[in-house]
């Protein structure tokens, strides 16, 4: 409709035809139902031809105001709406027309009486707060004005209420809104009255001053980005706000490490990269929350990006049982990773790991740990162990050190060796622990950490035998003939980040134990070492099949060879001597070594990578095994764990009969067993060797003092009852959850 002038009237027929007529003409009922014009309100009492449409000219306002009938005002009543501009004048409700939920503290919506609206709290300066009434306004004309009045007094513009439109239907639904602006600089209440129509709200804010959460320190994040590997995080930190303040982590993705994270749904300090992470980018985020009422104050503190995540890369070594050739890398080559991690630690009975010196188990580490490269006996079999030979894949991804601050988990290569961070921050330069350790088993005891591992085995036939080769890599790798190890497989599926064998061979009672300068325990049954480790705690037992198998695996595949006591040494297969004080390799640490004397001694050792006589000195029990004859048992939960059984065993292939003939070739699959006694020697081939029996039979592991070539880290005795117990077998502790 054009904007109606002073002197003309444009009307518009419901015909459809528009015409025009002077205001001077127009009088009550001269136009029929199209025109009345008069100074009160027309109704339907006195005006029964009232229909949707009609025009009322109001003649009480100069100059006349030009008003419409609309028939579905006042919840279908109809009511005369003002024609400014086309558009239905403000809206002009009564308190009878407002709803509130929750429900208005008191009051009625008059002026005198206002509705009280829930007082609110705004904790920081600049802050913004909307009412804890949900306000909903019925019956009221599509497109008409809502314009609050602002009647409050002294208070800046803090209750300044947005405008709008009547949306279609005539249902309004809002809150009331505050801002504190400009900012306060004091704690102070704040009392709003504001005005809609003819009803009244009375709104109290208290306004507090308590400083915005800033960042401290943001979220560090450390580790190596493959896939299957563990990146830990040291959460970020905030100022400001209200103590105390609560901080929680959660792990994020992104295509382009910059834009478009998104959750993976992990949450905590560690985050274990998964497949689908392959060439993407992670972060950690760490939010914030302070204990402001009722409004707590929340700040995300990401980190940076990390690097863009690859696939991991395997140590690899080739052999041919038939012609016992090897494909090897050299040691500066080898994909050593996992080895290098594997370290000795003291472990509470609850789990609690503080890790030794790398170099001197009778030292607590520092801020740093130094990564053990792999070093080579100078002299087969006989000989001790030299320098240690410069890893280039290890070594590739450690920048030198610099002075600054490091987050746990980051490498640097300081004064020629690799370290790694195992604090939470430190500025310390590199060096070796100079505190002392206690290892006498009091408090912790001393134990070897491994982390999660994968492997595959690949097998080819070679003549009447088989050409193996052997894969392993860090973290979870599952497909592709890869399988995350068995004994990093708990119960439920899931995966374990770490397990620990005792450094040295079971000590205290029954081999429940594993502490430093005392006997290694003998002459117990295996039922009955596996009670004494289990009372320890939960996640003790003693050594499983799976968890010496790790071993064997690790081992194999750093010194490329199936013939342990070729490349690690003799140890202690001579003299007939079982039991010895522990702790001859401490001097050593993480480190391999060997000592061995032709006749024997007591001061004879082994260790690979800090498990001292991880073969000879004594027989070990190893639990999760057991054989019916030749048919092999095997089972992964120590809770299931029995003597002369298959129940809760999986069966695993058979093992061809033995009585001390050494083993040439080994099954297909992770478990090593043998499959072949014929044609090896204590130099050829595994250079281990293996006695079985008839009946349900158990297993023990590595040889004993006195043995001689058998001995080794392949060397298998399961010709054992389950009742037996021997003045050279021993057993070890172990712990995972």
């Amino acid at each position: 409709m054009s904007p109606v002038q002073s002197t003309d009237l444009l009307l518009i027929n419901r015909t459809g035809v528009d015409y025009k007529a002077p205001l001077s003409q127009v009088k009550d009922g001269v136009l029929g139902s199209h025109v009345i014009q008069s100074a009160t309100p027309p109704t339907l009492a006195t005006h029964p031809d009232i229909v949707n449409g009609t025009i009322w000219v109001d003649t009480s306002q100069s100059p006349p105001v030009i008003n419409v009938w609309d028939s579905t005002a006042n919840g279908g009543a109809g009511g005369w709406e003002e024609m400014t501009g086309g558009a239905p004048k403000p809206v002009n409700p009564a308190p009878t027309d407002f709803a509130a939920n929750p429900a208005f503290v008191s009051g009625t919506g008059t002026q005198a009486d206002p509705f009280i609206i829930t007082p609110s709290t705004v904790a920081a300066p600049g802050g913004t707060v909307q009412s804890a009434q949900q306000l909903t306004l019925t019956g009221q004309k599509e497109g008409a004005a809502i314009n609050w009045v602002d009647n409050s007094v002294g208070v800046g513009n803090r209750f300044q209420q947005a405008g709008g439109a009547v949306p279609a239907g005539g249902t309004v639904n809002l809150r009331l809104s505050y801002l504190d602006t400009p900012n306060s600089t004091a704690d102070q209440n704040y009392t709003g009255n504001l005005q809609l129509g003819t009803t009244y709200f009375k709104w109290v804010v208290t306004q507090q001053v308590i400083p915005a959460l800033a960042a401290n320190a943001t979220t560090q994040i450390a580790g190596v980005t493959e896939t299957g590997a563990a990146l830990t995080a040291t959460a970020g930190t905030a100022t400001g706000g209200t103590a105390p303040i609560t901080y929680a982590t959660k792990w994020q993705v992104s295509a382009d490490g910059a834009t478009g994270w998104t959750d993976t749904g992990t949450t905590g300090l560690s985050y274990t990269i998964q497949a689908g992470d392959l060439n993407k980018y992670l972060r950690a985020v760490t939010t914030a929350t302070d204990s402001t009422a009722p409004t707590a104050q929340t700040l995300e503190l990401p980190s940076a990006s990390s690097a863009k995540v690859t696939a991991p890369v395997a140590v690899t070594l080739g052999w041919n049982a038939d012609t016992d050739v090897y494909t090897r890398d050299p040691a500066a080559n080898r994909i050593i990773d996992v080895h290098a991690r594997i370290r000795r630690c003291l472990l509470t009975n609850a789990g609690v790991a503080t890790y030794l010196d790398a170099d001197d188990s009778t030292k607590l580490a520092g801020d740093w740990l130094r990564l053990c490269e792999t070093a080579e006996l100078n002299t087969a079999y006989t000989g001790t162990f030299g320098a240690e030979v410069a890893n280039l894949a290890l070594r590739a991804s450690a920048p030198a050190w610099a002075a600054g601050t490091y987050t746990k988990g980051q490498r640097v290569i300081s004064g020629g060796s690799v370290w790694e961070c195992i604090a939470a921050s430190t500025t310390a330069t590199p060096a070796a622990g100079t505190a002392a350790a206690t290892l006498t088993g009091a408090t912790a005891q001393v134990m070897v950490e491994i982390p999660r591992f994968s492997v595959w085995h690949e097998t080819a036939a070679a003549g009447s035998y088989k050409q193996h080769t052997f894969h392993l890599t860090r973290g979870t790798k599952v497909g592709g003939g890869y399988a995350v190890h068995p004994s990093f497989i708990k119960p439920d599926g899931s995966y374990r980040d770490f397990i620990y064998v005792g450094a040295y061979q079971g000590t205290g009672t029954n081999g429940n134990g594993s502490a430093s300068g005392v006997n290694n325990t003998v002459n117990m049954t295996r039922a009955a070492c596996r009670t004494a480790c289990s009372g320890r705690g939960a996640g003790w037992h003693q050594l499983g099949y799976w968890e010496y198998n790790a071993l064997q695996w690790l081992l194999i595949t750093e010194y490329q060879d199936m013939n342990s006591q070729r490349v690690l040494g003799n140890g202690s297969m001579t003299g007939n001597v079982y039991v010895v004080p522990t702790g001859l390799s401490n001097a050593r640490g993480n480190r391999s070594a060997n000592a061995h004397t032709a006749a024997g001694a007591n001061t004879d050792y082994v260790s690979y990578r800090g498990v001292e006589n991880f073969y000879g000195r004594a027989w070990q029990w190893l639990d999760g095994i057991n054989l019916d004859t030749l048919a092999v048992y095997l089972c992964n939960n120590p809770a299931q764990w029995a003597d002369d059984t298959a129940s809760n065993y999986i069966a695993s292939g058979s093992v061809p009969a033995g009585g001390g003939a050494y083993q040439r070739d080994v099954m297909s699959g992770i478990e090593l067993l043998p499959s072949s006694v014929t044609g090896a020697s204590d130099t050829t081939y595994t250079g281990d060797a293996l006695w079985t029996g008839s009946g349900w039979r158990v297993a023990k592991a590595g040889g004993v003092a006195g043995r001689g070539g058998p001995v080794g880290a392949l060397c298998l005795d399961l010709d054992g009852a389950s009742s037996g117990a021997s003045a050279g077998l021993s057993g070890r502790l172990c712990y995972a959850v």
